[in-house]
């Protein structure tokens, strides 16, 4: 921004019996800009440099001693538009915060690299000046601070900053992000992988799992997908011991969970890696996977298998095909799974019952009831409006009203050669009538 000279400006000398002489400083582009100084600092003070826009500091410095400053601190001066910091090449810590700023121009701070504290937001303190509209309007992306590699401590308070976490240096051990002052800014709802790892917690961490009550909470869910770094559980210390879940869709070995009890207990969400951290050997005769497991369970390399608990998950689909020892599985569907699709019970040896646990599962489109002890009647299956395939070969279902089978069936199989005295040869007439 271009600068006045000295012939813009105004030097008035003033006379007080009880002071030394002393001068009043004029800026005459804006007479309203003048200040007092003593006659042993006029000389410094008139080689200022005034701006055309109303972004002066109001602790003035010279040139040459800009170079010496490692902490500036004109944080609340009401700076407004562009701040160009280019002659502060030795700056290490910076708190510009609770102005007007738009803009800050560090381009040729050559040992910027070392800063280690940078304070650019609106302290939450200073509630007055938010309301006053006195706040930095930063906004856009953090990338511009990828290279400040001491960067230690980042505070962007109550400003539009929404993007660009991803390129804040790994050195960075606290970030301030608070929209308590501005509820409108909209740091809130972006970067929460970056404040959960650079610090150890984010707004919505801070929202799901409050400071006040960490001592108490006994499960945490970690399942942003780009989360990776450092995070301290130190304040969680249930005494029982705390559950980290860390979901599928994140990579565990990206994360660093700092300050654990030593009961705390780390469930891996995917199964797969659930199966090897728990069971890595695969010779198993009893498996109990009760914890929030999400996803497909393939237990086919089980072998040994006897008996099987995965209640109290999230499993879309469940293979047991090489399970040939299995006797026992305990296993609850969804109250309400009106979302299943596929359903595969054949090859087992299931207690005699009826079809009525499949009533109201209206979304099936495969269901293999085939080679087991299924008794009673096929009405159960009336609703299943998208149901394509189905086989009831081999079982003992007896019982069958033509107008209530799906009219969607496309597949329909209906052997009884594995077990010709099964009870399903009663209606095997009318089944084929019907296809």
């Amino acid at each position: 921004m271009p600068t006045l000279n000295l012939k813009n400006i105004t030097i008035k000398k003033l006379e007080d019996r009880n002071l030394n002489p002393y001068y009043l400083i004029i800026n005459q582009d804006n007479p309203e800009e003048a200040f007092f100084c003593f006659e042993k600092t006029v000389k410094d003070e008139v080689e200022i440099e005034f701006t055309e826009n109303e972004n002066n500091f109001k602790t003035y410095r010279k040139a040459e001693d800009r170079k010496k400053e490692e902490r500036l601190d004109i944080n609340s001066d009401e700076l407004e538009g562009e701040l160009n910091l280019n002659d502060f090449i030795n700056l290490e810590i910076l708190f510009c915060h609770d102005n007007k700023l738009t803009s800050l121009d560090l381009t040729n701070c050559k040992k910027l690299r070392g800063i280690e504290e940078l304070k650019i937001g609106n302290d939450e303190e200073c509630e007055e000046e938010t309301i006053s509209n006195i706040y930095n309007r930063f906004y856009g992306s953090l990338k511009p601070l990828k290279n400040l590699v001491k960067l230690e401590v980042l505070d962007i308070n109550n400003t539009d900053i929404d993007s660009g976490y991803e390129y804040l240096p790994s050195g960075v051990k606290k970030v301030y992000c608070s929209t308590k002052e501005r509820v409108e800014s909209k740091s809130q709802d972006y970067g929460f992988s970056c404040y959960l790892t650079k610090q150890g917690y984010t707004p919505k961490f801070d929202k799901n799992y409050p400071q006040e009550q960490r001592s108490k909470v006994e499960e945490i869910y970690l399942n942003e997908s780009s989360l990776e770094g450092e995070l301290d559980l130190g304040d969680f210390t249930y005494k029982y011991g705390i559950k980290i879940y860390i979901s599928s869709k994140v990579d565990e070995a990206k994360l660093v969970l700092r300050n654990l009890l030593k009961n705390a207990k780390i469930i891996l969400q995917d199964p797969r890696k659930y199966l090897q951290q728990k069971y890595p050997t695969n010779k198993e005769e009893i498996i109990c996977v009760e914890e929030n497991i999400e996803g497909m369970l393939d237990l086919s390399n089980f072998v040994n298998v006897e008996e099987l608990y995965c209640s109290y998950n999230k499993l879309t689909a469940l293979n047991l095909s090489k399970c040939y020892k299995l006797e026992e599985i305990n296993l609850t569907l969804p109250v309400n799974p009106t979302n299943l699709r596929k359903l595969n019970l054949n090859n087992n040896n299931f207690p005699e019952r009826d079809l009525s646990f499949l009533k109201g599962v209206i979304s099936l489109e495969e269901l293999m009831l085939n080679n087991n002890k299924f008794t009673g009647s096929l009405d159960y299956l009336s609703e299943m409006e998208r149901l394509w395939w189905l086989d009831i070969s081999n079982t003992d279902l007896n019982k069958v009203n033509l107008d209530k089978l799906p009219h969607s069936l496309e597949k329909f199989e209906y052997s009884t050669k594995e077990r010709p005295g099964c009870k399903l040869t009663a209606i095997v007439p009318r089944l084929e009538v019907h296809k």
